[in-house]
C-alpha cells in the first residue's frame, strides 16, 4: 500500500504536470464504484471549475477547487497517470478519467479497487473528514510534547502504535520497521516504556527517513508506480524491511521477522534490544 512518501511523490508530480489552475473539462467513468460508490453527480458538478491546488493530508491526495475538494486515496494498487492524446490506449483497470482544459487527461487505474474518490463540499466538511487524524510526521507540523504524551499513555507495542493514524499519520508498515531499526528501538517495546529522549530520537529519524524516501520517489515493493509509471528507489536504502535472515549491516546478526497485528516486522535483536520485561518475545512468542 502506498505510504506517505509514495503519495507525496504522486501529489508533487500531479501539481507540477497539471500546470497553473487548469479547468475541469469532463469526467469519464468506466465503472460505478471503487472501494465505495463513485460520486459521479458531484464530480460532474465541478465542470468548468479551476483546480487551485493539489495537496496531501496523511495518505490522501486532495484536489482543491474553489470551495469543494476531491479526495483521492490510492488504496493498495491505485495510481494516477497523465495522457495527452484523447485516443490513448485504455488499460484493463482504468476506471476514471479526468479531462482538463489544457488537453491533459488524468487516468485513475486500480487493479484491486481498494482506492476511492470522494467529494467534499466545503472546507468545514474537509476539516471534519480528517478531525480524528493525528499530526503529520514532521517536527515543524506537530506539537512534540502532545504527541509524545499520547504515545507514552499507551501500552501498545511501539511498532503497532506507529501505524495508528490517530496518533501520527503517514507511517505504514515498511517505514515503521526502518524507523525503529535506525532508532535502535525494539518493535515490541510498549510505548509507555520508551523514554522521552528515545521518542525524540524516533520522531527525528521518522522525519529523516520519510524525507529521504520522498526525495527517492518512495519505495516500490510490489505495485507502486508514480504518475510516469516509474518505480520508487528508496527500497534500495532499506536496512531491514524484507531482509529476513540477511546479515545486519551493523552487527552481522541475522535480521528477524515477527508478526505484529497481522503485519510483518523486521528487526535486529542485537541492535534493537528489548528493555521492558513483559515482552511477548521473552514469553515464547515464535520468531519466524
Amino acid at each position: 500500500m502506498p505510504e506517505l512518501p509514495e503519495v507525496e511523490t504522486v501529489r508533487r508530480q500531479m501539481q507540477h504536470e497539471m500546470g497553473k489552475n487548469p479547468r475541469i473539462k469532463k469526467w469519464i467513468f468506466h465503472r460505478s464504484d471503487l472501494r465505495f460508490i463513485l460520486p459521479q453527480r458531484d464530480l460532474n458538478s465541478s465542470l468548468g471549475q479551476e483546480i487551485k491546488q493539489i495537496s496531501r493530508r496523511a495518505k490522501y491526495i486532495l484536489i482543491k477547487l474553489k470551495t469543494a475538494s476531491i479526495i483521492s486515496h490510492l488504496g493498495m494498487t491505485g495510481s494516477w497517470r497523465k495522457e495527452v492524446d484523447v485516443h490513448f490506449r485504455r488499460r484493463k483497470h482504468d476506471h476514471v478519467e479526468l479531462h482538463l482544459s489544457n488537453g491533459h487527461i488524468w487516468v485513475y487505474e486500480d487493479p484491486r479497487r481498494f482506492g476511492f474518490i470522494k467529494w467534499i463540499e466545503n472546507d468545514q466538511d474537509l476539516k471534519n473528514e480528517f478531525e480524528e487524524l493525528g499530526p503529520e510526521p514532521f517536527l515543524n507540523q506537530m506539537n512534540f510534547d502532545q504527541v509524545v504524551k499520547k504515545f507514552r499513555q499507551s501500552h501498545t507495542e511501539v511498532k503497532i502504535a506507529l501505524l495508528n493514524q490517530k496518533l501520527i499519520v503517514g507511517i505504514g508498515n515498511i517505514y515503521a520497521s526502518e524507523i525503529l531499526f535506525r532508532a535502535k528501538i525494539h518493535p515490541q517495546r510498549t510505548c509507555s516504556s520508551i523514554e522521552i529522549s528515545e521518542w525524540d530520537r524516533i520522531l527525528k529519524i521518522t522525519e529523516e527517513i520519510l524525507t529521504q524516501a520522498i526525495e527517492s520517489g518512495g519505495s516500490t515493493i510490489q505495485n507502486y508506480k508514480n504518475t510516469k509509471g516509474e518505480s520508487g528507489a528508496f527500497q534500495k536504502q532499506h536496512l531491514v524491511y524484507g531482509k529476513k535472515n540477511n546479515s545486519c549491516l551493523h552487527c552481522s546478526k541475522k535480521i528477524l521477522c515477527i508478526e505484529q497485528a497481522g503485519r510483518s516486522t523486521f528487526f535486529c535483536q542485537k541492535c534493537q534490544p528489548m528493555k521492558n520485561k513483559k515482552s511477548r518475545i521473552q514469553t515464547g512468542r515464535k520468531i519466524k
